[in-house]
């Protein structure tokens, strides 16, 4: 079993990946000046995914101004670029969505399933890896959230605070 911390306190190593909606490459060292970067895992066909793409959409949104960057990465080999796109369009994805053929991008992320988020500081370095929060279990969903894991990562990553919560396991596909 490997460890839920896998690679946190490394830095991620840039790559580059279409982003379906737009048709444009995208790099993540582009985002060089950014204080923070979330890059998120998603599945067109993942239930807890897609329970979650609005959260991914508020989370871009509310820390937009605070110089955070949201990406959102589908490595599904068996789900095409057009599909992909769809998908985003249909859930308000208004974030790059990036295809990752032959999830090249997410082995060496070593992300595992889908909903898997991994929150970045300004240098690139891996600080938090795991669940968006604790709303949705195997099985099991709560009213809310009691623990915002990306957004209080987030907030100490602008704080230039350690991150409490390094990693939490992911429920998804």
């Amino acid at each position: 079993e490997p460890s839920i911390s896998r690679g946190v306190g490394q830095r991620v190593d840039n790559f580059t990946l279409r982003d379906v909606t737009s048709g444009e490459l995208v790099s993540l060292y582009s985002f060089r000046g950014k204080r923070a970067g979330v890059l998120v895992f998603t599945g067109t066909e993942c239930p807890v995914s897609n329970l979650y793409l609005p959260r991914l959409v508020e989370l871009a949104r509310a820390y937009k101004e605070k110089g955070v960057v949201v990406l959102a990465l589908n490595a599904n080999a068996h789900e095409t670029e057009a599909e992909v796109a769809e998908h985003a369009r249909a859930n308000g994805l208004d974030l790059p969505v990036l295809k990752d053929p032959g999830n090249v991008v997410a082995d060496r992320l070593k992300a595992e399933r889908t909903c898997e988020a991994l929150v970045l500081d300004g240098k690139a370095r891996l600080r938090y890896r795991g669940a968006i929060d604790d709303q949705y279990g195997l099985g099991t969903r709560k009213d809310g959230p009691s623990q915002n894991y990306v957004a209080e990562a987030l907030d100490s990553v602008l704080a230039d605070r350690e991150v409490a919560t390094t990693s939490t396991p992911v429920v998804g596909c």
